[in-house]
């Protein structure tokens, strides 16, 4: 738990838009596709998220924001992982329905997983749709209104973010 909950920590911390933890069915085609599509539509992603902030930070004249994602795979079977595995698990009631196949978790912000994508919603527009939510205008002000469920961790959310306008404001100067 520790391993895979600090690695999510420290990715966020580190700049990272989203981690995307994969929880492994341990049906390896399933995994594997899972796996494949994730990546490619992330690289694809990227790619668009940095040309649109290049092209807005030179209109606006500011600096250009950065967009990384990542993948962390879980093996539902290692004994480390239990404690993740049940926040996420039982972050939403039908979970256990899946269980044949992996589940996504895009973990963003300050340890927030959203929606788990599951079975047939680890597809492409579902994917899109996700990042496009975790990229795009903030649409609540108040945090329980937002999808998802807060993962406990051990992270100094208010140093990092300090730290990261710091970073901003210095290369805005």
């Amino acid at each position: 738990y520790v391993l895979t909950v600090r690695g999510v920590g420290y990715r966020l911390a580190d700049g990272q838009t989203a981690v995307w933890v994969v929880v492994e069915s341990g049906n390896t085609v399933k995994d594997k596709a899972a796996m494949q599509l994730l990546e490619r539509e992330l690289a694809t992603a990227t790619q668009e998220l940095k040309q649109a902030a290049s092209e807005l930070a030179e209109e606006l004249d500011m600096p250009n924001l950065s967009y990384e994602f990542s993948i962390l795979p879980v093996s539902r079977s290692d004994p480390k992982e239990q404690m993740l595995l049940e926040m996420l698990l039982k972050s939403e009631p039908d979970l256990g329905d899946y269980a044949d196949g992996p589940i996504v978790f895009p973990v963003f912000g300050r340890g927030r997983a959203l929606y788990a994508l599951a079975s047939e919603g680890i597809n492409t527009d579902t994917i899109r749709e996700t990042i496009y939510f975790i990229t795009g205008p903030c649409g609540c002000e108040i945090k329980m209104m937002n999808p998802g469920v807060d993962l406990l961790m051990a992270e100094n959310w208010d140093a990092t973010a300090m730290q990261f306008y710091q970073e901003f404001y210095e290369m805005a100067e």
